[in-house]
């Protein structure tokens, strides 16, 4: 009996939730239109947003996405939703928006890209993608074969490690 009363109780919890959210977009946007000019709708990304298309008959196929689109760059507090949404994200689950970024111990973050060897950041700053035997073999007979013939042009031969990004910071 009582997890029949709890069941009514949650769906009628969901029902008024879904009232109230349905209220405060319908609000968001009466403020947008009223207080526009205040809104923070600045560019942060690095890409051109989208621009409001125009309908013809050339284009009505492609006209709902190119809507969509331009209403996607163009919603209201758009950019205070994705930083509470960045905020929710790190603060409550601990984990980042942008998948190359990860949260660490003592809420450390690490940028951890994947470059064209499919090697990430991470793993070479663990050390985990190290060089066999036979690899640096084959590295320091190319390095000799390199310095034999520039000393033999009279010029000097000097092997300089950069340091990886991910040390620098």
């Amino acid at each position: 009996m009582n997890v029949n009363k709890s069941e009514k109780m949650n769906k009628k919890i969901a029902k008024i939730s879904l009232v109230i959210v349905f209220i405060l977009l319908c609000t968001m946007s009466i403020v947008a239109i009223f207080f526009g000019n205040f809104l923070d709708i600045k560019n942060y990304e690095n890409r051109e947003m989208a621009q409001k298309p125009q309908f013809s008959f050339e284009n009505y196929q492609s006209y709902p996405k190119d809507f969509e689109a331009y209403l996607n760059d163009n919603v209201p507090f758009r950019n205070a939703l994705i930083s509470l949404n960045s905020s929710v994200d790190y603060f409550l689950f601990h984990k980042s928006t942008n998948d190359e970024v990860v949260v660490a111990k003592d809420n450390w973050l690490f940028y951890n890209h994947l470059d064209s060897y499919n090697i990430s950041d991470m793993d070479i700053y663990q050390g985990k993608n190290l060089y066999d035997n036979e690899s640096l073999e084959k590295i320091a007979t190319k390095c000799m074969e390199n310095k034999k013939y520039l000393e033999s042009l009279g010029k000097k031969f000097y092997i300089v490690i950069g340091p990886s990004t991910q040390y620098v910071y």
